[in-house]
């Protein structure tokens, strides 16, 4: 959690969490990568990687071209 929220700035998902989870995805698409160890950092992305609209809004051919978005 982010202070006391499961989300960027609030308990509600935001454009905040929607923005920094593309640039993070992104940055890690082109081999730069956030720190890891950051734990609530971490916990946040992967709970925002886990919802069904960051994986259904990949592109179809996401594996050939190798960036997600």
């Amino acid at each position: 959690m982010i202070g006391s929220y499961p989300f960027w700035v609030s308990d509600r998902f935001t454009i905040a969490d929607i923005w920094l989870y593309v640039w993070l995805d992104f940055g890690i698409s082109v081999g730069q990568s956030f720190d890891r160890t950051l734990p609530d950092i971490t916990a946040w992305f992967d709970r925002v990687a886990a919802r069904a609209s960051a994986t259904e809004s990949l592109h179809p051919n996401v594996s050939i071209v190798g960036v997600r978005g």
